[in-house]
């Protein structure tokens, strides 16, 4: 591993958030505008190097979670690597799992004076999956900033609001980007139902051209069956840049539809709309994408929806495996009404 050598003095800010994507995604705009608020500090971002993209003008530290860094004895090797390249004054933990947990306490007891830790609201999440209660949860991104706040760095009132994408323009032509699957099959609309979508927005507008983003192998062969010509798959990190490049490549779509996923938070950060399908999850346990508005969250009126705060898990209400009651009741055409009105016109 390549030494960090240290030229600039000010004291540092470790903050940590090691996966996942979307949860990485939404802790960009908050520590980005800590940065900026405080530049006296240097804040330094602990994260994998993947999404390095995310933090254009923040340090970013990339562990080595698969070697060095791996286990119990690699957390231990990890602190005792930021302590000699930064000797931080403070750690905002952004996680808080088991070993974000020791590698703050390895670097509290190593000299960093002050530690702030995420509250990530547990019991409101039992309520509200349990159905006990619907109050929702505050945004993360809101939850994030009290960490820094609560080491003195405050990254003011805009702090759940999407960065600002000064390369961002508003397309011409309709081109869409369609992220059909998500990081756990329970928030994945129904392949099949994503298909007649589909064949009902071409027909509505023969001029669309649609940019798939999967994950390489089996996602994008599936894409592949039911792609046009036209149509263009992104696979993940397949592009020269990585995530930074399908940013960019975001920035150029009329609006994305995702799921309640990564692809969301990352259209936020491309300054993109984002019209996202909800099954298990909902928005109000916090992670409402920063560019889908509320009336760009398309749900069914399931009662006992959310069952799930991640949507690792499946519906307790059926015994097939796979089958996702709140999914199946968002009709193709559903998603086909609130995507035409934000296609721009036919020339």
């Amino acid at each position: 591993m390549t030494p960090v050598v240290n030229t600039d003095q000010r004291p540092v800010v470790l903050v940590i958030r090691l996966s996942a994507l979307g949860d990485v995604a939404l802790s960009a705009g908050v520590v980005e505008r800590a940065a900026q608020r405080h530049p006296e500090v240097r804040f330094v971002m602990v994260t994998r190097k993947q999404f390095a993209p995310f933090f254009p003008s923040v340090e970013v530290y990339a562990p080595d979670l698969k070697g060095r860094h791996k286990g119990v004895a690699g957390i231990i090797r990890l602190a005792g690597d930021l302590q000699r390249a930064y000797s931080p004054v403070a750690v905002a933990d952004l996680h808080d799992v088991i070993r974000t947990r020791l590698l703050r306490m390895l670097l509290h007891h190593k000299g960093a004076s002050d530690v702030a830790v995420i509250d990530k609201c547990r019991a409101m999440r039992r309520r509200l999956v349990k159905g006990i209660s619907k109050e929702p949860l505050p945004h993360v991104t809101l939850r994030y900033a009290a960490v820094f706040t609560a080491l003195g760095f405050d990254p003011g009132p805009d702090a759940s609001l999407p960065l600002p994408s000064p390369q961002r323009r508003e397309p011409l032509e309709p081109v869409i980007g369609i992220a059909p699957f998500a990081a756990h099959p329970a928030k994945t609309y129904p392949f099949n139902m994503m298909t007649k979508m589909v064949e009902q927005l071409r027909e509505a507008r023969p001029d669309v051209r649609i940019f798939w983003f999967s994950a390489p192998g089996a996602e994008a062969d599936k894409i592949a069956s039911i792609a046009h010509d036209d149509d263009t798959i992104v696979a993940r990190l397949n592009l020269p840049g990585g995530l930074g490049d399908e940013i960019e490549l975001m920035r150029k779509m009329a609006f994305m539809l995702t799921m309640d996923s990564g692809n969301m938070h990352m259209a936020a950060l491309a300054g993109t709309p984002a019209v996202s399908v909800w099954g298990p999850t909902r928005p109000s346990a916090g992670f409402q994408g920063l560019t889908s508005p509320d009336d760009c969250n398309i749900t069914a009126p399931i009662i006992c929806s959310p069952c799930s705060i991640y949507g690792n898990k499946y519906c307790r209400k059926v015994s097939t495996k796979g089958f996702i009651p709140c999914l199946v009741a968002i009709p193709p055409h559903m998603i086909v009404r609130h995507i035409l009105p934000m296609l721009p016109p036919p020339r």
